[in-house]
């Protein structure tokens, strides 16, 4: 739908996972550094820490930087 997030913000990355997830959107395009462009990856391939219900997911060690 062509709105733009800041992948620096913790909280602009969480509304856009939350779109991604209620608007059912299979491709969704991201830019910025790297690092966090990895971290997005890989967050998408573990359904953003949630299951098929909604509830919380344990997500892969690769990723316990975003909560130490």
């Amino acid at each position: 739908d062509g709105r733009e997030y800041d992948a620096s913000s913790v909280l602009s990355i969480t509304l856009a996972g939350g779109l991604i997830a209620r608007k059912g959107y299979k491709t969704v395009l991201f830019k910025g550094d790297k690092r966090v462009l990895r971290d997005l990856k890989l967050l998408s391939e573990y359904n953003y820490g949630e299951d098929e219900r909604g509830n919380q997911s344990t997500l892969p060690p690769e990723l316990s930087h975003l909560w130490t």
